[in-house]
């Protein structure tokens, strides 16, 4: 077994409601007597997540802590209603209001004004028999809908929280719990010890629970979703929330429906209906993206009759912005491939009801979204065919990052890294580290990656001893080692270093602002302090490192936090010493983070042509990067040929490119500049210095230039632009 340090302190806790709904009852007298214990089993026996209350505030404050994906039942005692009720009907979370009272006389008008109130009732068992009639119709038409939507347009987010990220990442999750193993016998019994813990006390779910343990088969997984249980209750707020360890916990019952859904899948064209109250917003998010798509990240219920559909809506209320809506699907099974759906009539739970089940994850192109006379949102869709050209080739991408074959923890972890959960890609990598035999070479790959989690977080020292793992096993392993692979390097004596001078002047600094380092004396240990209290802390744009004996050791530890760099657009690394290892790490940080950096100087640091490649495959990945200075390097024609392809095929965003004054750049340059400058999309301003340029190349170049007449080309002479003067060091 590998050895997992060091140790996090992070505990990672498990929701208070694994359930959507949750009830609240406040009343003076609750839990006074045998009576009441009574009546908590038979909501609980309706809604598991029971809280009780005798003080008002502390209800109050509570209710008002709950997020609005929530849904709270509250049931009042009468002597609360007038002063709580006005004051919290308002909150999206809350849900549905029953007040017990011991005369209803009088109280009409006054219920009027709040249409959360379903219902006063005088006697206890009234009220619970119309709570669990109303539960009933609102299990699965009036649970929240988590949409992402995927636009087309050019200033759609393209970033990990923005809306292509989400509905990206969210179907990268889903392809990945599909293709892992099967459920551990470990995940099944944390499952049942989690499901044990939520139901404690609660016969009628515990009861379900070992029915589950005992006689569960895949082929029965449909007759467990639609069922009135703890799986559908769990999986679906899990799904809602994207509790992501709840989902790792039930992938393998995700994936028999997956497969029950295929092995049924309808064979021919099909128009379905899905009902829904959806706030004002929802509604208007979707209306301003028709013609876009949607992925819907639960399983979508629907039924083939419209007016089921609409039977089973509940009441639109102005006055707290939700709405009826009732979706119209259209589904063809010969244009889908990716997500199954199915006629699971006969293998429900409620045989009834007509039910068609759409695969987690559906994608649909949204057709329109139309406002009734009476007073109903009817948004119709079609789901996405594989073919369609503006998915197809991000789907295709994602395919190819993530892989087609089987897919495990690190894949796992990967993607809800990139989603920003950083706490729980930790976890996943120290389960498999904790699983994996300590002589496996994927070690050096999860401590390298470990180290980059630690460092998005913030705990350099922790970075630091994670790379010094993957360097240890490097060293102890040399077999392990590729060309490919970046070389770690031991900075483990930075761990305790300080400098009072250096802290001195960054802490005095604004923040949001320049921050001027150059000819600072700064060193290699000194870049643990910069990046923790300029990048991290004082969220520097600008950044001059010039003039400092920083060498690869520096650049490793600047590129951790480049990593997670959120503010710093310029970025001076002019006349260091970090040579062609630190471009590596600088170049890898910056294709990882691409979102960020507009101008980097690398000029006069000692570079060749072995970090082209790395400068390369940055400008293919970077899409802000608009100037690039790496004049006064020691670049060849072969560096200048590479930068050229990269440039031509793969980029179209970088401006300004200055190559003025490399040693070793000679006439058979020539060509690739011109290519440079013929075929490149952005470029502006290149500047060039030979040595021994030729009358006839010189024409050459100048005569590419004129004809291109986006761009200026300064050949042998001044490289300082006006153009660019904005950037102040």
């Amino acid at each position: 077994m590998a050895e997992a340090v060091p140790q996090t302190n992070e505990s990672h806790t498990i929701s208070d409601n694994l359930e959507i709904f949750s009830l609240i009852w406040l009343d003076d007298k609750t839990n006074s007597n045998e009576e009441d214990e009574n009546i908590e089993k038979d909501l609980r026996n309706i809604i598991n997540h029971l809280m009780t209350f005798q003080n008002e505030e502390t209800c109050q404050q509570y209710i008002e802590k709950r997020l609005e994906e929530d849904r709270l039942i509250l049931i009042i005692n009468d002597s609360f209603s007038h002063t709580l009720v006005p004051r919290i009907h308002q909150l999206r979370q809350v849900y549905a209001i029953y007040i017990h009272c011991k005369n209803i006389l009088g109280k009409e008008r006054w219920i009027t004004k709040f249409t959360k109130i379903k219902a006063v009732t005088i006697h206890f068992d009234e009220l619970i028999a119309q709570i669990r009639l109303d539960q009933k119709k609102r299990m699965k038409d009036e649970q929240p809908l988590l949409i992402n939507i995927f636009s087309t347009s050019e200033n759609a987010g393209k970033s990990t929280t923005g809306l292509n990220g989400q509905f990206v990442y969210n179907q990268l999750l889903i392809d990945c719990l599909l293709r892992m193993n099967p459920s551990t016998e470990q995940d099944k019994n944390e499952l049942i010890s989690i499901c044990k813990r939520e139901y404690q006390g609660n016969n009628r779910f515990l009861n379900q629970l070992g029915e589950f343990q005992n006689d569960y088969f895949p082929n029965k997984v449909l007759w467990w979703y639609t069922r009135d249980s703890f799986f559908y209750k769990i999986l679906n707020k899990a799904l809602r929330v994207q509790n992501i360890e709840i989902l790792f916990l039930f992938r393998s019952y995700i994936s028999d429906i997956y497969h029950q859904l295929q092995y049924y899948q309808l064979k021919t064209p099909i128009r379905i209906y899905r009902s829904q109250l959806m706030a004002k917003e929802e509604i208007y998010s979707l209306k301003r993206n028709i013609n876009q798509y949607i992925s819907v990240n639960s399983f979508l219920s629907t039924t083939v009759q419209r007016e089921t559909a609409l039977f089973f809506m509940g009441e639109g209320n102005p006055e707290d912005n939700l709405q009826r809506v009732l979706f119209e699907i259209n589904a063809d099974p010969s244009v889908v491939s990716m997500k199954p759906f199915a006629d699971i009539t006969s293998h429900s739970d409620f045989p009834i009801e007509t039910e068609v089940l759409f695969m987690l994850g559906s994608i649909f192109r949204l057709n329109n979204v139309i406002h009734e006379d009476d007073q109903l949102w009817v948004i119709t869709m079609t789901l996405y065919s594989d073919d369609e050209h503006d998915l197809k080739q991000v789907l295709s991408h994602m395919k190819d990052q993530n892989g087609n074959g089987k897919a495990d923890l690190a894949t796992l972890a990967k993607i809800v890294w990139k989603m920003g959960k950083f706490n729980l890609a930790e976890k996943y990598y120290l389960r498999l580290i904790n699983e994996i035999p300590s002589n496996d070479p994927i070690l050096i790959k999860l401590y390298e990656d470990l180290g980059d989690i630690t460092s998005h977080k913030g705990d350099y020292d922790a970075s630091i001893q994670w790379y010094n793992k993957a360097l240890e096993i490097r060293e102890k392993n040399p077999s392990f080692n590729s060309e490919k692979n970046t070389k770690i390097v031991d900075v483990s004596e930075f761990i305790d270093y300080r400098n009072p001078k250096l802290e001195k002047i960054i802490k005095q600094s604004y923040s949001r602002s320049r921050i001027d380092l150059g000819e600072e004396n700064v060193i290699d240990p000194d870049m643990k302090i910069v990046v923790k209290e300029a990048i991290i802390k004082k969220q520097c744009t600008k950044l001059n490192l010039s003039d400092n004996s920083i060498t690869s050791r520096g650049a490793f530890v600047l590129a951790s936090g480049l990593k997670n760099n959120l503010t710093l657009q310029v970025l001076n690394l002019c006349a260091t010493r970090i040579g062609d290892s630190g471009v590596q790490y600088i170049a890898k940080a910056l294709s990882i983070n691409n979102n960020v950096i507009k101008v980097l100087s690398i000029n006069n640091s000692g570079l060749t042509d072995k970090s082209v490649e790395d400068l390369a495959a940055l400008l293919k990945t970077n899409k802000t990067l608009i100037y690039l200075n790496l004049a006064g390097n020691e670049f060849g024609d072969e560096g200048i040929a590479i930068l050229a392809n990269a440039l031509q095929n793969h980029n179209n965003t970088l401006e300004y490119l200055n190559l003025s004054y490399n040693k070793w750049m000679t006439e058979l340059s020539v060509e690739f500049l011109i290519i440079m400058i013929n075929y490149t999309q952005a470029l502006k301003v290149l500047l060039v210095w030979f040595r021994d340029l030729s009358e006839k190349n010189e024409n050459r170049l100048k005569k590419a230039a004129q004809a291109n007449k986006k761009a200026r080309v300064t050949v042998n002479n001044s490289w300082v632009s006006l153009k660019y003067q904005f950037i102040d060091w």
